[in-house]
């Protein structure tokens, strides 16, 4: 790995009114993926929540994500980016318990061809709290 890698975390949030919250987030780091390859990742996001009602609030979020994986000995370096869309509800019923249901987009491209997708995923839970 770079022993020169510049590694942090950082996230400023601003109450914009009283019930819109907006986050901003940038992150980089190394790792070692599962495959021994060492990866220098970067991520930055843009959340925004807005509180309808008391009980139901929402939020959208756009995140950017660039690694760089080197393996050796190996094929050499590989890029991968991705641009993440994001979106949830939430319903508070009791002080208790709670349902959330979002959705996401993930754009992937690559350097290795086989890396390139597209990827959408849909959650819904269910929160109980005792």
């Amino acid at each position: 790995g770079d022993d020169n890698a510049l590694l942090l975390a950082a996230a400023l949030s601003w109450t914009a009114t009283a019930k819109t919250n907006v986050t901003l987030s940038a992150s980089n780091d190394f790792d070692t993926t599962p495959a021994a390859e060492s990866a220098k990742n970067f991520s930055t996001g843009l959340t925004v929540r807005q509180s309808i009602t008391a009980k139901l609030n929402v939020g959208a979020t756009y995140s950017y994500q660039h690694s760089q994986l080197d393996k050796e000995p190996g094929p050499g370096t590989r890029t991968d980016k991705a641009n993440i869309f994001s979106g949830d509800v939430t319903y508070r019923f009791t002080d208790s318990f709670n349902m959330s249901a979002s959705i996401s987009r993930r754009l992937s491209n690559s350097t290795l061809a086989l890396a390139d997708y597209a990827r959408n995923t849909a959650s819904l839970s269910a929160t109980y709290t005792f």
